[in-house]
């Protein structure tokens, strides 16, 4: 605290260390948070959403009524890397939670033959492959191996 605070805010109130303590283990819960959720676009866009207010706070403090040092200031250079973060979280995350729970029903679904309808089951039998798919046959053709 010492490092962070100015010395006209410090305080060797008990509350201090309780408040200190609650604010780390509160950072603790958001990184295991973050570490264990599925991210979305919409969860980049919130959370970078969410980040906005601590920056009104680290100016305020900083700059309006002088209780953050330099050092304490760094509050705002992390949130600042976690804004960029999040900005670039929203831009790449391809898909959204609905798609990605879709997908993931799927991902261990076991189809039997048995299990198809008559209509399911000829549309295989007939089925006949796009003109594209026939020009990259060559890819898989057994000649020469045998």
């Amino acid at each position: 605290m010492e490092l962070a605070v100015r010395p006209d805010w410090r305080s060797d109130a008990p509350i201090v260390t309780v408040l200190m303590a609650a604010f780390g283990a509160q950072a603790m819960i958001a990184g295991l948070f973050a570490a264990t959720a599925i991210f979305t676009r919409r969860t980049f866009a919130l959370y970078g959403a969410a980040l906005l207010p601590f920056f009104v706070f680290d100016y305020y403090f900083y700059a309006v009524e002088p209780m953050l040092t330099e050092i304490g200031l760094l509050d705002a250079v992390g949130n600042a890397v976690m804004l960029v973060l999040c900005w670039l979280g929203w831009k790449t995350a391809p898909i959204s939670l609905k798609e990605y729970e879709r997908l993931l029903r799927r991902d261990h679904q076991v189809l039997l033959v048995k299990d198809l309808d008559d209509e399911t089951l000829e549309a295989i039998r007939t089925a006949e492959p796009s003109e594209r798919s026939k020009a990259l046959n060559h890819l898989v053709d057994d000649t020469g191996t045998g």
